[in-house]
């Protein structure tokens, strides 16, 4: 839904009537700021006009309105790993041993992509904490660092202000190699 503020000023006679068109259709609005509702996802012209209780008609004014209700889509990749959604469940089954590189990619049929973010957890994260999270942080890439185990969170915004949040799976980058200790004791033979 779209909601439209009008501003229109009659210092004489007063405002009668603010009329509008849309898709076609024409409405009036008993006040100066009025909502789009019930049309589908799409980029409309609306033409306002206002008349005065004289009969005075004001210069008809057009403003062009994109109603998106669609959230956008995205994807987080690191090595040959990719995830598209919020992960219900987190297990970290994905390694590198060197730094690993991370990019989110966003796409958004309708308004276009406005906004990519990204936050590292070491643990899942439910959707409420990301939402009330302030740890997000604008970019499209990040790196990974040795020894340490994360979950990439990414929130894309469209330009409608619809969210996605997506996540990746469990992340482990270890860079040291394990330690063998192993002991000789002569107690018999073999």
């Amino acid at each position: 839904d779209a909601k439209i503020d009008v501003k229109v000023t009659d210092n004489l006679s007063g405002v009668k009537e603010i009329a509008y068109t849309i898709a076609g259709k024409s409405y009036t609005a008993e006040d100066t700021a009025f909502s789009i509702t019930n049309l589908p996802e799409g980029d409309y012209d609306v033409v306002i006009n206002a008349v005065d209780y004289a009969g005075n008609t004001a210069a008809t004014e057009t403003i062009r309105v994109q109603l998106d209700d669609t959230a956008p889509t995205g994807s987080i990749t690191a090595g040959g790993h990719s995830w598209t959604e919020l992960e219900e469940e987190i297990t970290f089954d994905t390694f590198f041993k060197e730094p690993a590189a991370v990019t989110v990619a966003a796409a958004d049929q309708g308004s276009g992509v406005a906004k990519i973010e990204y936050l590292t957890a070491n643990s899942q994260q439910t959707l409420e904490a990301l939402k009330a999270s302030d740890e997000w942080q604008e970019s499209d890439s990040l790196t990974l660092e040795p020894d340490g185990s994360y979950v990439v969170y990414a929130r894309i915004t469209d330009q409608s202000g619809n969210e996605t949040y997506l996540s990746s799976g469990g992340i482990v980058v270890a860079d040291k190699a394990p330690v063998v200790d192993a002991e000789y004791h002569q107690a018999g033979k073999w």
